[in-house]
């Protein structure tokens, strides 16, 4: 297993949205522009995607999310920021991709 790539193996295709919540606006205060989407998975761990995502930017490494889009072919975008939120149906994680 790639520790690097948080891959969606069911389901559809993410929907990536306009990101509204500041935890991820502070990410594009860059000296180049970035176009920051945030995206939300059910995971059945998600601390432990969180985690794996730290472990990867502690050691300065990108890790991307990698999905099949809805024509079939398979895309990857890095994860600049992720964060695990309790839901009472579920487990989610809120990614912020760029």
């Amino acid at each position: 297993m790639d520790d690097r790539l948080i891959t969606i193996v069911e389901g559809p295709p993410p929907t990536f949205e306009a990101i509204h919540e500041g935890w991820v606006l502070g990410l594009s205060e860059s000296s180049r522009p970035n176009q920051l989407v945030l995206t939300r998975l059910r995971t059945y761990n998600g601390q432990s995607l969180v985690e794996r995502c730290y472990r990867a930017w502690h050691a300065q490494e990108t890790i991307n999310l990698e999905y099949r889009q809805s024509d079939g072919l398979i895309n990857k975008v890095p994860i600049v920021a992720a964060r695990n939120v309790r839901h009472p149906r579920a487990i989610c994680c809120s990614c912020g991709c760029g």
